[in-house]
């Protein structure tokens, strides 16, 4: 069984994702593979190192839980 969740490209471009990232001293990329990284199982680019998990508030969750779907349903 697949758990992995793919990331739309578009959303590492994205403004609110780049502001988040920003905050939390990470690229979008390292940012989007750690949130998506606690939120299910996925294979990360073996250049993308994060030391450890970052602690999302309340807010920063439902956000980027929101452009997940938002962007992944636009794929379809």
């Amino acid at each position: 069984m697949d758990n992995s969740i793919d990331i739309p490209p578009v959303l590492y471009a994205d403004e609110a994702v780049l502001y988040i990232a920003n905050r939390h001293g990470m690229t979008s990329e390292e940012f989007l593979h750690s949130f998506v990284g606690q939120e299910a199982v996925i294979g990360r680019p073996q250049d993308i190192n994060v030391a450890s998990p970052v602690v999302y508030e309340d807010n920063e969750i439902e956000i980027l839980r929101d452009l997940l779907t938002m962007y992944s349903s636009e794929s379809i």
